[in-house]
């Protein structure tokens, strides 16, 4: 496997124009501002960037040129976790590094030894840091996903399937950001719930029998994660595919049936696996 502390390649094509291309990602990426997390950017000229947060401006990353093809247009670039941080922390290492080489090839054994003991330091932070940054590369996999369906290359979304409930387990009452309480939740709540966050109508959904025992969805940039705690901080889970890859989103039918499990009582025949932690929504 490459080694991409720099980001990964991708490539989208589109059957519209160029202009058409720019058109429709200005139209559908958020305003600079927006404190909703998802893309946002700048398209000028021929060139494109992209990033997911107003506040942090330090993470998953797209950059990328717009061309004209026989086809109608695409997109090249690269995408990863923080390509402007990578850029600068490796220039600041180089520099670091090469003043640390001239001071281990004076004459004089003191600045010598004073080179390697600032030397060797930075070499195993700039390599850690390089290694976090290609292990943490498919954090931008939502802004390419972005591209793809505001170019028409999404897959098409199959509507859910929907069921009523089997059964009633611990009462609940399922929060919707924070404003709306539904107390006994039916099947056409959750659906409702995962459509809603999808159309980003709103930003996520509680399951709560109480302050300690909940289950939880939001979604971002058209994806879903999914969370379970059961006690303390100790006790918070994030669902993961059941292949257990980590970093992976959960299809929509998969989170209303996790959801739906939980309302009855059943939420370790889910068909998700269950990992320490928090879900990282970007």
């Amino acid at each position: 496997m490459a080694f991409e502390p720099f980001g990964y390649s991708f490539e989208v094509h589109s059957n519209f124009s160029l202009e058409e291309a720019k058109a429709a990602i200005r139209k559908k990426k958020q305003s600079w501002f927006d404190s909703i997390s998802g893309p946002r950017g700048w398209v000028i000229g021929p060139f494109l960037c992209l990033w997911m947060s107003a506040f942090d401006r330090t993470g998953p990353m797209l950059i990328g040129t717009l061309r004209s093809d026989d086809r109608g247009s695409r997109i090249r670039g690269c995408a990863g976790s923080d390509l402007n941080g990578m850029a600068y922390l490796a220039l600041m290492g180089a520099i670091l590094l090469f003043a640390a080489i001239q001071m281990v090839r004076q004459d004089d054994p003191a600045i010598e030894k004073l080179g390697l003991y600032f030397g060797l330091p930075i070499a195993g932070i700039l390599a850690l840091m390089l290694w976090w940054a290609h292990k943490d590369r498919t954090q931008a996999e939502p802004l390419v996903h972005f591209l793809e369906q505001a170019l028409g290359r999404a897959a098409p979304q199959q509507p859910l399937r929907r069921r009523e409930l089997q059964a009633r387990g611990q009462a609940l009452t399922l929060v919707i950001d924070d404003d709306k309480t539904i107390s006994v939740p039916a099947a056409k709540d959750i659906y409702d719930l995962v459509e809603g966050l999808l159309a980003r109508r709103c930003e996520f959904g509680v399951l709560k029998r109480n302050e300690e025992e909940f289950m939880q969805t939001a979604c971002s940039v058209g994806r879903l994660a999914i969370e379970l705690r059961k006690g303390d901080a100790r006790h918070h889970f994030h669902a993961v595919t059941t292949d257990g890859q980590e970093n992976q989103w959960i299809d929509k039918q998969t989170v209303a049936d996790t959801l739906l499990s939980y309302v009855e009582g059943r939420e370790r025949e889910a068909r998700v696996i269950w990992k320490p932690g928090f879900a990282r929504l970007s």
